[in-house]
């Protein structure tokens, strides 16, 4: 959806896809392709780093400081392995909308190499 994914662009990802609303993230969770109904306007309703410095200024607001993390994080990636190259049997609605690498229509976003994730 945002032509890559860094370890800071997935948080960016994440915090503004829950930015979208409890039903939104949730059902996102559970069908991935749920997103492809989803009409955005510009890359910040898709990834904006803002969103993810909302909870430590919360925290610091109502506790005065920002809680230390308490589980370390993993040391591998969780979740069901996958090959890039499957991406559209896996998500065909996603892709379909958001593929860079087939040559179909992006709505009008400029194709961008697999590793230009801005």
């Amino acid at each position: 959806m945002h032509g890559g994914c860094s370890d800071d662009s997935f948080s960016d990802f994440r915090a503004t896809l829950i930015s979208h609303g409890r039903k939104i993230y949730e059902t996102a969770l559970v069908n991935p392709e749920s997103l492809a109904n989803l009409d955005f306007r510009d890359e910040e309703d898709i990834c904006y780093e803002g969103y993810q410095y909302v909870k430590n200024d919360v925290a610091e607001e109502k506790l005065g400081e920002i809680p230390k993390r308490e589980k370390p994080f993993p040391d591998e990636p969780s979740g069901k392995e996958w090959d890039e190259d499957t991406v559209n049997e896996l998500y065909p609605r996603l892709s379909a909308k958001y593929s860079f690498t087939d040559g179909g229509d992006r709505g009008g976003r400029p194709k961008k190499p697999w590793w230009k994730f801005w």
